[in-house]
């Protein structure tokens, strides 16, 4: 009903060993430095991962990436996602002129 209802069902979430070996569709992990609460987990679901397309993006302390979520770079962070997105969904970018 809720953003919050829906914060509270994802942390009920949990992918199995078997159900990681089923994912075939390529997968973007990001992994930040300093990472305490999950620290390894990223690059343990990479290593797992049979999936074609699969790609670790890390992010550093000197980018401002580091922590959960990459809270000092935010704008690094929504570049490389788009970028992976735009290189794997083989977009092409269409600017207007202004």
């Amino acid at each position: 009903d809720d953003l919050y209802q829906t914060f509270r069902a994802v942390q009920e979430y949990f992918v199995s060993e078997t159900e990681i070996s089923d994912i075939t569709c390529p997968v973007l992990i990001t992994d930040p430095q300093d990472q305490h609460r999950y620290a390894g987990q990223a690059e343990e679901l990479y290593d797992k991962l049979d999936a074609d397309g699969k790609s670790l993006v890390r992010f550093t302390v000197e980018e401002g990436g580091n922590y959960q979520l990459e809270p000092a770079a935010l704008g690094l962070r929504a570049q490389r996602i788009f970028d992976w997105l735009e290189q794997t969904l083989n977009i092409t970018r269409v600017v207007e002129p202004s």
